[in-house]
């Protein structure tokens, strides 16, 4: 659970992180381009408020960033649009932001109205946040949000109209208010938003949900898009301020030839004693709007009716005078006019030019090389990509995939990925593990062998092996053997003598192989026999050991047990099946073999409650008890055929006079040439007693 939070926290700083970033790189191009002051023309009228493109990545990241570094992102980026305006001012309305308090506080003013809107609306949504409800509801406080900023940007406008004396300030806040492109403008906004908020919170939110960590290639062409949109927005940016200066330089030498030009003719006509006025009244140009010329603060000459009052202003004639190429507020026109003048024999030349024809080649230059942009950072994504794939993914897949192999099992693979130096590097740290493996697998295996054979030793050193078993007893013939399916076997026989007069036998398999069901099969033959030599009732001997075996069996194995006594004086046999398979019983008088198929119980080790009975059968000389387990019927061919009951029957017809020595081994041989050529699944046992009588 730790590690899942922390997991979770570290994708959420991840995506504020990103959302940040995208803040910073979207808002810098704006800011450095003028679609931070983009007008929208609406049935033919202009509407002249801030459009509010500037704000739509706030929208985007007001629901994943921090307030304090949300208004951080607002301030640096308000600081960049002022320090822009000092040096290439396009439109009038953006001089209202060349001040800190036009710029940085507004903009931190906007961004914390978006927060609290969103933030607000976000808490108030809580589950319901992805329902249609929720959807609604997030609209909905898009376009409050528009239209409170909306209504804060007018009365903006309307305070700095009124301190500067141009207009009624009422006029100003209530009219725009009950203007078409007033609310149009609002709808634009709101609609700007609200597909910049929507995509950005569909993509963050899809990446900070994500359970399971990305493949290299999706975290590569995530950060490479990252790195490549702000190239291509920082490129455009950067595009548009040289393409600005450019222009700002080319007008910069034709006003200065302009002024020159005018100075040059007013410096022949004062050496010639010629009147100045009206000198330039009729001067035509097609770049500049108008040339001037004027001495102390009255104008002399002008071909532009709307700058006669130009030289009336102290400050402009200061400007002037500096030579510089600098612009003024030309009010009358609401835009920017650039001017660059000159003073000769104490008249001042002045010459002016609209920004609209400055930069009236820019839209075009600036298009075709936003497309060239655009096309060559998706070339570059596209070949980047590429290039990962070629020099990373594939290395990693063709190793990832000899891994696999590996883990697999298959330890002679090796990685041979050797284009790079990490890549070679991997390649034979990745060998040098395998062959140590190899060299700890080798020496584990060899170890295991060594405790299975230790533990095959002890295993068969607890069932009989001295064969004949009672020499001093002739009243019967017992022979038995176990081959295990592996090094250790759940199978197992026992045989004893419990008095003077009565032999104890058993044949059982467990439920497991290997390790395991030998371990199981020592407590499960020690118990039984145990119980057996104590004389008391085989039934109770039977379920004292299954009691003793389910509580103290906590992998759950069980044990299958036909377990008998041979009262060898009289030829009875009292005998218990817990679930074990139905032994045969041979007649010597006519060569028959016969099914002990009485109700047996249940196996040992799972049911305490388990009840078991006695059965009993007279032994007449001559008479054989053949005892196995399922490793014999069930033994399979190479053609995945089943040995079967009456395969066994079969068998047994035809052997019924031999020792039981002769028969066990005979029966082994028909099994084992029964299944060759397929592995062997499950241990045989065999056990063969044969009843000879005692003489009277």
């Amino acid at each position: 659970m730790r590690l899942r939070k922390a997991s979770a926290e570290g994708r959420n700083r991840l995506v504020s992180t990103i959302a940040a970033v995208l803040l910073l790189e979207v808002g810098c191009a704006v800011a450095f381009c003028q679609l931070a002051f983009f007008p929208i023309t609406l049935s033919g009228a202009d509407i002249r408020f801030h459009s509010f493109l500037f704000f739509a990545p706030f929208a985007a990241a007001a629901l994943y960033l921090s307030l304090s570094v949300y208004l951080g992102c607002a301030a640096l980026l308000g600081g960049l649009l002022c320090l822009r305006i000092q040096f290439l001012p396009m439109d009038f309305y953006e001089l209202l932001f060349s001040n800190p308090m036009g710029s940085i506080m507004t903009t931190c003013l906007f961004a914390l109205v978006i927060w609290l809107v969103l933030n607000g609306t976000k808490r108030l949504l809580k589950d319901r946040a992805q329902s249609g409800v929720g959807n609604l509801a997030f609209a909905g406080a898009l376009f409050v949000t528009s239209l409170v900023l909306m209504v804060i940007w007018v009365v903006y406008l309307g305070a700095v109209f009124a301190a500067y004396g141009y207009g009624n300030m009422l006029s100003l806040l209530t009219g725009p208010l009950w203007s078409g492109s007033f609310w149009a403008q609002v709808v634009f906004d709101w609609l700007v938003w609200l597909v910049a908020a929507t995509l950005s919170s569909a993509l963050i939110r899809r990446f900070a949900s994500e359970e399971i960590e990305p493949p290299l290639r999706t975290v590569f062409h995530r950060w490479l898009f990252l790195v490549v949109v702000g190239a291509f927005l920082l490129t455009t940016s950067v595009s548009f301020l040289f393409s600005s200066v450019q222009a700002l330089g080319e007008a910069d030498d034709s006003l200065s030839s302009q002024v020159n030009y005018v100075g040059s003719v007013v410096q022949q006509r004062l050496e010639g004693q010629q009147t100045i006025e009206g000198l330039v009244d009729s001067y035509e140009d097609g770049f500049i709007d108008s040339i001037a010329i004027g001495k102390g603060q009255r104008t002399v000459s002008t071909n532009n009716k709307s700058y006669e009052q130009a030289f009336t202003d102290e400050d402009f004639v200061r400007m002037l005078r500096e030579g510089k190429l600098q612009f003024l507020q030309d009010m009358e026109t609401l835009g920017i006019v650039y001017f660059k003048g000159a003073s000769v024999a104490g008249y001042d030349i002045a010459a002016f030019a609209k920004s609209e024809r400055i930069f009236a080649n820019r839209t075009s230059v600036l298009a075709m090389n936003t497309m060239c942009y655009l096309v060559l950072f998706a070339a570059v994504f596209a070949l980047v990509s590429k290039l990962l794939d070629r020099v990373v993914v594939r290395g990693f897949k063709r190793t990832n995939k000899i891994l696999s192999l590996i883990t697999n099992g298959d330890l002679e693979q090796r990685v041979e990925e050797r284009e790079t130096q990490e890549f070679r590097a991997l390649s034979d740290g990745i060998n040098t593990t395998v062959n140590a493996l190899e060299g700890l697998i080798d020496e584990a295996e060899r170890r295991m062998e060594r405790d299975l054979a230790t533990a095959k030793a002890i295993q068969e050193s607890a069932l009989p092996r001295t064969f004949p078993a009672f020499p001093e007893i002739d009243a019967f013939d017992i022979y038995a053997s176990m081959d295990a399916a592996k090094e250790v076997g759940g199978d197992f026989f026992d045989f004893f003598l419990i008095d003077e007069r009565t032999l104890g036998f058993l044949i059982a398999d467990v439920s497991g192989k290997g390790i395991p069901g030998a371990l199981f099969m020592m407590a499960a033959k020690a118990e039984i026999e145990n119980r057996m030599l104590e004389g008391i009732d085989l039934a109770q001997a039977v379920s004292g050991a299954n009691q003793y075996l389910c509580a103290n069996n906590d992998a759950g194995m069980f044990v299958t047990v036909w377990a008998a006594t041979l009262d060898w004086e009289s030829g009875k046999v009292t005998y218990v099946n817990a679930g074990h398979n139905f032994p045969l019983l041979y007649h010597a008088d006519d060569g028959a073999w016969e099914w002990l198929k009485k109700k047996c119980g249940l196996f040992l080790g799972t049911f305490e409650v388990a009840k078991y009975r006695t059965k009993t059968l007279a032994l007449e000389p001559g008479n054989k008890l053949v005892l196995y387990t399922d490793g014999v019927n069930e033994a399979f061919s190479a053609s995945e055929e089943e040995y079967g009951n009456p395969r066994l029957e079969e068998f047994l017809a035809g052997h019924g006079e031999l020792q039981p020595k002769e028969l066990v081994e005979a029966l082994r041989a028909d099994v084992a040439a029964w299944a060759e050529g397929a592995e062997q699944s499950d241990d045989v046992t065999i056990l063969v007693l044969e009843y000879k009588g005692v003489e009277s």
